[in-house]
C-alpha cells in the first residue's frame, strides 16, 4: 500500500470519529424572561443547523476521499516524469504528517464523552504545504509531458484535492465558531444574579433543551442552575463537562469552584480554581467567574484585577463595569480615602444599560451610601425596589435599612 493510500485512508478513519449529531415596573422587569427564552431556543435551534451542515460537509468529505483514492490508485499505474512523482510524493509527505497529527488529535480525545470540537490537523506543521500548495507545483508544462490519459487521471487528483481542501476549511472555520457560541449564551445564564430566581427558573425550560454535544449551551446551563441555587445538578454538569475534556473544561472547573464555595468547601473550591486557571487563565469567563470568588471572598485587589482583564475583552461590559464600581467602592471603604472612580464606572455602566435595570440603580445607591449620601442612596434604593420583582425587593429593602440606620455599607456578592 502506498504511503499516500495508506494516509486517505487514516484521515477516513478520522471522519468515521467526528461528531454525527444529525441522527421598566416591577410588571415590566418580569417580562424580561419571554424574549430571554426566545433567544435561548433560537441559539439551540442556531447550534442544530450547524450540526446538519457539518454532518452534511463530513460525508461530502467522505465521498471526496473516495474520488481521490481511486485517482491515487489510477495515477501509481501510470508513468510520469520524475519531477511530477516528486510533486506527488511531496504531497504524500505531508498528507502523511498529517495523519499522524490526526492520530494524535484522535488519542487525545479518546476519553472524551461528547468530541464536539474537533480541529482538523490541529498540530500542522506550518512548513508543510498544504494539498492544493503541492499540487500548484505540478505545472502545465509537466502536464503536457503526460499522455491524454495520463494528465486526465492527474488533474482529476488536482480537482478532488481542491474540493477536499474547501470541505476541510469549511469544518475547521465550524468547529472553531462553536466557542463563540458562548458569547451568545453568556448574558442569558445570568452570570451576574440581575434576574430572579423565578425567572430563570422559566428560562431553565429552554435550556434543558441543549443538545449534548452543545458544550457552550451545557456551561451557560451550569452558571443558570447555580444562579438558582441548584447547586448539585451545577456540580454535575460541571463534572461531565470536565470529564469530557472539551474547550470549556477550565471554565467548568471555575463556575464548580464558586459552587463549592457556596456549599461551605473552601478546600475543593481552592483546588477546582486552580486547576481552571492552569488550564485557561487568559480566558476572560474564566477570569470572570474567579473575580466573582474573590469578591465573595472580599480579597478586593485581586478581584479588581480580574475584572479589568475581563473588562479588556469587551464582554458584556454593562455588568463588568457595575461589578468593578462595586470592588473599587469596597476599596475605597477599606482605605477610607474618598474616590471618583466607583461612580465614574457606575456611571459608565448606566449609560451602556439598556432599559431600567433595578441593579444598576442598587449599585448606585450602594456607592453613595459609600461616599456618605445618605439623600442620594435611599433615592436610588428606592427606585431599584420599584423596579425590583420577587427576592430582588428584599434585597432593596435591606440595602434601604442599612442606609436610614447609617450602618455601614454592604454589597451581597453571595448571592
Amino acid at each position: 500500500m502506498s504511503l499516500i493510500t495508506r494516509s486517505l485512508l487514516g484521515f477516513l478513519s478520522f471522519l468515521s470519529i467526528l461528531p454525527n449529531d444529525s441522527v421598566a415596573t416591577g410588571q415590566e422587569n418580569q417580562e424580561v424572561s419571554f424574549p430571554r427564552a426566545i433567544a435561548v431556543k433560537q441559539l439551540n435551534e442556531k447550534f442544530e443547523k450547524r450540526l446538519a451542515r457539518e454532518d452534511e460537509l463530513q460525508k461530502s468529505g467522505q465521498r471526496t476521499l473516495e474520488r481521490l483514492k481511486a485517482a491515487q490508485q489510477e495515477m501509481e499505474k501510470v508513468q510520469m516524469s520524475a519531477a511530477v512523482s516528486a510533486a506527488i510524493q511531496q504531497q504524500a509527505v505531508a498528507a502523511e504528517m498529517e495523519s499522524q497529527a490526526l492520530a494524535a488529535y484522535r488519542r487525545s480525545q479518546s476519553n472524551s464523552q461528547t468530541n464536539n470540537s474537533p480541529i482538523l490537523f490541529p498540530n500542522r506543521n506550518r512548513n508543510t504545504p498544504s494539498p492544493a500548495v503541492v499540487t500548484a507545483a505540478i505545472s502545465t508544462s509537466q502536464l503536457n509531458q503526460l499522455s491524454v490519459s495520463a494528465r486526465a487521471i492527474v488533474e482529476r487528483f488536482q480537482e478532488c484535492t481542491r474540493d477536499l481542501n474547501s470541505i476541510q476549511s469549511e469544518l475547521t472555520k465550524s468547529y472553531a465558531e462553536r466557542k463563540d457560541l458562548l458569547d451568545d449564551y453568556w448574558e442569558l445564564a445570568d452570570p451576574c444574579s440581575i434576574h430572579s430566581i423565578a425567572e430563570n427558573e422559566k428560562i431553565l425550560v429552554e435550556f434543558e433543551n441543549v443538545n449534548p454535544t452543545n458544550e457552550a449551551g451545557r456551561m451557560a446551563r451550569a452558571i443558570l442552575l447555580r444562579r438558582i441555587h441548584s447547586n448539585e445538578r451545577a456540580i454535575n454538569e460541571c463534572t461531565e463537562i470536565i470529564d469530557g475534556k472539551g474547550m470549556y473544561a477550565p471554565l467548568a472547573y471555575a463556575v464548580r469552584a464558586d459552587v463549592q464555595l457556596e456549599q461551605g468547601d473552601a478546600k475543593k473550591s481552592k483546588i477546582d480554581l486552580g486547576l481552571a486557571m492552569k488550564g485557561s487563565k487568559d480566558d476572560p469567563y474564566v477570569r470572570w467567574i474567579r473575580a466573582q470568588i474573590f469578591s465573595q471572598q472580599r480579597q478586593w485587589l485581586n478581584a479588581e484585577e480580574d475584572w479589568r482583564v475581563v473588562l479588556k475583552s469587551k464582554k458584556s461590559e454593562t455588568m463588568v463595569r457595575r461589578e468593578l464600581a462595586l470592588i473599587l467602592a469596597h476599596k475605597q471603604l477599606q482605605s477610607k480615602r474618598s474616590s471618583n472612580k466607583p461612580t465614574d464606572e457606575i456611571e459608565l455602566a448606566s449609560g451602556l444599560s439598556t432599559g431600567r435595570d433595578w441593579n444598576i440603580e442598587l449599585a448606585f445607591a450602594f456607592i453613595h451610601h459609600a461616599n456618605g449620601k445618605k439623600e442620594e442612596a435611599l433615592k436610588k434604593a428606592e427606585k431599584a425596589k420599584e423596579l425590583a420583582i420577587d427576592e430582588q425587593k428584599e434585597i432593596c429593602q435591606k440595602m434601604i435599612d442599612r442606609i436610614e440606620k447609617d450602618e455601614s455599607p454592604e454589597w451581597d456578592f453571595d448571592r
